[in-house]
């Protein structure tokens, strides 16, 4: 630590300092040494929770050191419970290891000075100095000598540009024997705390868990109800589950057994996490918790997952969306059109039904071929695609116009299993040629009559011009021999003029001419 320099020298003074008397303090640096000084202090309250004062300095840094109980962390600031003890007895030591966390080697000398009226007594074995790393063990018990609560604070000082490491002890002294539970999962769980499992995949099994039930009483800690005083609730109560290790027996004083837990999220399909809860509650006849509960909390983390999508040229149809071909002339194929299948997600998606993966239905079905996808193994990795592809042969426009069918893609995306695209198309008309007859703007129908004017007999009448027009979409073909034909009972007195036009575009028109010479 940049706080020790110079060859200072360190030592460790330990206190036990109650109401009625003064800190007994042992150790120290030499004469004349610019020392650094490492204290161990515990002070004694009766019934109420006192912080020892740090020594002034300025801008203090964190003390090099840490503290553990079995294994432990206790952070500067936090607390432990001793439980309960029958007034003027003696309780189990328990051990808080100290342990060099700093760059520099600590050393001191002496060891604890014991002060025999605390409720708390500290006892520790002589050491000269703690190196880089290195443990050093204090044990404290609770021997309460006045009923009710009884709480000290550990403190370790360090030099006086440090700030102090804090503990809080406590202890319940009680008239009689009485237990007293606790639950620990690495660290303490008060009744009404929270522990959470983190994330676990859903569909999978949690690691289990193992909590640690304490008696820290003077009497047996029993369970109404045996192994049912354990027991879990809540909305999600059954994704988390009780694995082994309670069987409702009671607990003497002092003794600890060990069950366990296991969060078990379902399989949701939920492309997010979810939070789950439920409560865990211990029935015992503890006076103060003897309905012990802690709230269990876990994120249900997506499982790998296939997600399928399908996009034609870049733009994505969505599950029910609809692909229009347009309009197209009855009878003939439009060109075939892509479309692309892409596994967007974690997992392999599974095409079913290999090889016929897309399904065609739909009223016009028939109307629409299909090109199913060249994947042999029905499997498209994540981010992998496959393609499709989809003609429409529209039939007669006579059966209507509108054209729909679908098709469906069997899959094992748990939201999309069955992905479908509506198909839509517009029939239009075969184009076919539209005949018209008139004269100058009088059209005739097939069938209707023409008269010319009067004419004298054996005299050369009135040559009179005729138009064909084709008013339809496709060429209009002649197809007589002749082209026109003049028939019937006085055929003889109508002279057609040359006419050889074999076919008329649409659109277009073309004249023919006929005299009446009676």
């Amino acid at each position: 630590m940049n706080q020790f320099k110079n060859r200072l020298k360190s030592f460790l003074l330990i206190s036990i300092c109650s109401l009625q008397s003064a800190c007994f303090l042992v150790g120290g640096g030499s004469s004349g040494d610019s020392s650094a000084g490492l204290l161990f202090a515990l002070l004694g309250v009766g019934g109420a929770s006192v912080t020892a004062e740090e020594a002034p300095n300025n801008g203090p840094k964190p003390l090099a050191v840490e503290v553990r109980q079995n294994g432990s962390l206790i952070p500067s600031g936090g607390e432990y419970d001793f439980g309960g003890r029958v007034n003027n007895t003696n309780g189990p030591n328990v051990d808080f290891v100290i342990k060099n966390t700093g760059t520099e080697t600590l050393t001191f000398s002496q060891s604890v000075v014991q002060d025999p009226s605390a409720d708390f007594l500290v006892t520790q074995t002589s050491i000269t100095s703690l190196a880089v790393g290195a443990e050093h063990t204090v044990s404290v018990s609770f021997q309460p000598k006045s009923l009710g609560l009884r709480s000290s604070t550990l403190r370790i000082n360090g030099p006086s540009n440090t700030s102090a490491y804090s503990i809080s002890v406590f202890g319940n002294s009680t008239a009689t024997a009485e237990p007293e539970i606790r639950i620990t999962q690495v660290s303490n769980l008060n009744s009404g705390s929270s522990y959470s499992f983190g994330n676990v995949q859903e569909a999978t099994l949690g690691t289990a868990v193992s909590f640690t039930i304490h008696n820290l009483g003077s009497a047996a800690l029993t369970f109404p109800g045996g192994s049912a005083a354990l027991t879990l609730a809540g909305i999600n109560a059954s994704e988390f589950t009780i694995v082994g290790g309670f069987d409702g027996s009671s607990l003497a004083a002092g003794a600890t057994r060990n069950f366990s837990l296991r969060f078990n999220p379902t399989d949701t399909g939920s492309l997010s996490s979810i939070s789950k809860n439920a409560i865990l509650t211990l029935v015992n006849n503890d006076t103060d918790e003897g309905s012990f509960q802690i709230n269990l909390t876990g994120t249900a983390t997506p499982r790998p997952q296939p997600e399928i999508s399908v996009t034609q040229n870049g733009n994505p149809i969505a599950s029910g969306a609809t692909y229009n071909f347009g309009s197209r002339q009855e009878f003939t194929t439009s060109p075939n059109i892509t479309f692309t299948i892409r596994n967007e997600g974690n997992a392999n998606l599974t095409l079913t039904n290999n090889p016929n993966f897309l399904f065609k239905s739909g009223t016009n079905g028939a109307d629409f071929t299909i090109t199913q996808p060249n994947l042999p193994s029905g499997i498209l990795a994540p981010n992998e695609t496959t393609t499709f592809t989809i003609s429409f042969t529209p039939s007669s426009v006579a059966s209507g116009a509108s054209k729909v069918g679908s098709i469906a893609i069997a899959n094992n995306d748990f939201n999309e299993s069955t992905y479908t695209i509506l198909l839509a198309g517009t029939s239009t008309p075969t184009p076919v040629p539209d005949i018209n007859i008139r004269q100058l703007s009088t059209n005739y129908l097939t069938g209707s009559t023409f008269t010319y004017p009067d004419t004298t007999e054996n005299t050369t009448g009135t040559l009179l011009t005729f138009t064909i027009e084709n008013l339809g979409q496709a060429t209009l073909n002649l197809t007589g021999t002749p082209r026109i034909a003049i028939t019937g009972t006085n055929a003889s007195d109508f002279a057609l003029s040359a006419f050889s036009t074999s076919s008329v575009a649409a659109g277009s028109f073309t004249t023919f001419s006929v005299r009446f010479n009676p």
